[in-house]
């Protein structure tokens, strides 16, 4: 009976704190602690506010 082993491509991605990449699997960055599955929270300009520019 053959074995087979299953490998798993690892994928990276960059902590939004320290900006190094660390595995896409972890829940924490190993460099800064830094969660990397709570979600990214952007702050959007806020839209119908009357701007004081020039038309």
């Amino acid at each position: 009976m053959a074995t087979y082993t299953i490998s798993r491509e690892r994928t990276m991605a960059k902590c939004i704190s320290c900006r190094k990449e660390v595995d896409d699997q972890l829940e924490e960055c190993p460099h800064c602690g830094a969660s990397m599955t709570e979600p990214i929270v952007q702050e959007k300009p806020h839209c119908g506010t009357p701007s004081t520019g020039s038309k």
